[in-house]
This record gives C-alpha cells, structure tokens and sequence, in this order.
C-alpha cells in the first residue's frame, strides 16, 4: 500500500543520487511509497513497474541506452544500496537506509513483510535474472 514519505533536500545532491540516472531516481522514490513502514516491499517487477510507471513504455539507464525495467532496478540496487530477496519463493526488497530517512509518526507494529536477515531469506542479484 502506497504511503506518504519525506524526500529530504539532501538526496537531490548525495553521490549517489548523482550515480544514478533519472529514471532510477524516480523508481527509488517511488520504492518509499511501496515500501511498508520498515521499508519492505514486494519486488514482482511487473507488479511494481505498474505502480511506478503506469504510463511509461521505455526507459533509459544512467548512459542514455534503452533499457528494461529490470535494468532500472538493478540500477537503484547498485546505486543506493536497495536489497532484493526472496522469501519463501516470493520477492522483496529493503531499503537499508530507511531508518536515517524516514519518520514515521504510526509506525505499524511490526513489517508486513520478511527482513532480508532471515535465514530463510535468500539474496537477489537482479543482473542474473532474479524476480
């Protein structure tokens, strides 16, 4: 479920905002809004490339080429740190930083969703064809 989150000045300057291209940028933006109030979400690419991008067919990497969706999010894992996982043979990520970043006044109980520390939870390397 979709959910209000802060965007502080400071990521619009950070190195590795400026690593990525935009179309990163947006879709790590966009994983905030996913994101539970844990910052885990569900990584179905298509599930997840429908909420970010409902209106948008192509995209380009950070040097310009056409690229998939997988590429996108490949690019917002190498560049700021985001995690993908699967748990029980379904996919999802975390967002290592979303402590220092986000506040959240109702913070549920607990993540509707596994932590990427479980042991039965198996790290993604998107660029081998993970999720």
């Amino acid at each position: 479920m979709a959910r209000i989150r802060t965007i502080k000045p400071e990521f619009w300057d950070s190195p590795s905002t400026g690593a990525a291209g935009p179309w990163a940028r947006l879709a790590f933006i966009a994983m905030w809004n996913w994101a539970d109030d844990y910052g885990r979400g569900t990584a179905n690419l298509k599930e997840l490339e429908g909420f970010i991008f409902p209106n948008d067919e192509t995209f380009q990497d950070r040097d310009g080429n056409t690229a998939t969706f997988r590429h996108v999010v490949t690019e917002v894992s190498e560049c700021f740190g985001v995690v993908f996982y699967t748990f029980r043979g379904r996919h999802f990520y975390s967002i290592p930083s979303w402590e220092r970043h986000q506040r959240t006044e109702r913070r549920a109980g607990k993540s509707r969703h596994p932590s990427p520390d479980d042991p039965e939870s198996e790290i993604v390397d998107l660029t081998c064809g993970g999720t």
